[in-house]
């Protein structure tokens, strides 16, 4: 019976595999508005993912340590960089 009980809270509380997660990638991209800066800003990451790494690292829902910066550079135009950690 304890043996169960053990085995149980081991499940519980063991760790989950880690991820298979590669160095950083960024994507850059412009747009008239946010919305369509970061829209741009996301595919460039997802190409660049897939280029460095192949088709298995280029999923955002996957990728880790998700960061972005969206700025206005000009009246009209806006500016996005996407990174992250690309993962399987």
């Amino acid at each position: 019976m304890k043996f169960k009980i053990l085995l149980a809270l081991a499940a519980l509380y063991s760790t989950p595999a880690l991820a298979d997660c590669k160095p950083q990638v960024s994507g850059k991209g412009t747009g008239f508005n946010s919305a369509a800066a970061e829209l741009a800003a996301r595919a460039a990451w997802t190409a660049n993912a897939k280029n460095w790494y192949g088709i298995s690292y280029a999923s955002w829902s996957k990728s880790q340590a998700k960061s972005s910066n969206t700025k206005r550079i000009k009246v009209g135009k806006w500016e996005s960089t996407f990174y992250a950690n690309p993962c399987k």
